[in-house]
């Protein structure tokens, strides 16, 4: 048994086309040819009948949320370049309606740079600061905007956050040296701020809070990143009797 790895598979991904602007969504998409379009799309997908060579390559997240490589047929939301390597690979692809997108290469040269200095760097620490710049830019793209804020507050203050922000968990703080009661309280930041408006019409006179805190985010970028790592290891699931391989699925 040999074991392989992939280098630096997710920066050598983002040197594809990127989808950058949202388009028009398309209600019907039966009339276009896949060739002809780039962005995500609600398909019809079904692998081919009495092929015993074929591989199933096309992922598909079950009711338990658990990730199948099924045979058969089903609908899913894929991002297209890798519906058109399933279309190439024997699966017969019916579009049914999507969301195109504008492409450039926007990490090209970002991807070079550091990709340069990690394989030229002579120190650990400068090689682990170039990959880590390489491997969390994909991360950093997909990650999720709500996040956690943390504070420790007193009692009377715990009341007022209870009334005016969406808590997560509280934690209380054993033996405090001065005996006042402390707690550590978990908060929802960064959310929605249409959201807190409606909330703010219900719960008056008190106000949520409207937190200010900015996670950038692209689900686009790290879906299509995610999607050209998948491609590429598809390919070796085809051509080698693989024992297992490490999934590329975009939470």
């Amino acid at each position: 048994m040999k074991w392989y790895d992939v280098n630096s598979l997710y920066s050598f991904a983002m040197l594809n086309k990127i989808p950058i602007k949202p388009l028009e969504f398309i209600n019907d998409l039966s009339k276009v040819n896949l060739e002809d379009f780039f962005g995500f799309a609600l398909a019809r997908v079904e692998t081919p009948i009495n092929n015993p060579k074929f591989v199933p390559i096309a992922p598909f997240r079950d009711t338990i949320g658990k990730i199948i490589y099924p045979t058969g047929l089903w609908m899913g939301v894929y991002f297209s370049e890798e519906l058109k390597y399933f279309e190439k690979s024997g699966y017969k692809i019916t579009l049914i309606s999507g969301l195109p997108f504008t492409y450039e290469y926007p990490f090209t040269k970002f991807v070079h740079h550091f990709y340069a200095i990690k394989e030229n760097a002579k120190d650990k620490s400068t090689r682990f600061i170039a990959k880590m710049a390489l491997n969390q830019l994909y991360g950093y793209m997909g990650r999720d905007r709500t996040v956690l804020d943390t504070r420790l507050v007193n009692e009377t203050q715990l009341k007022e956050l209870m009334i005016t922000n969406i808590v997560q968990s509280v934690f209380e703080v054993p033996n405090c040296l001065n005996g006042e009661e402390l707690y550590i309280v978990l908060i929802n930041s960064n959310l929605n701020n249409q959201m807190f408006k409606k909330f703010n019409k219900f719960i008056s006179p008190h106000k949520l809070d409207n937190f200010t805190k900015k996670v950038k985010s692209n689900v686009a970028i790290s879906a299509a990143v995610t999607s050209y790592g998948r491609i590429h290891m598809a390919w070796f699931k085809q051509n080698f009797n693989i024992f297992n391989s490490e999934l590329f699925i975009n939470k």
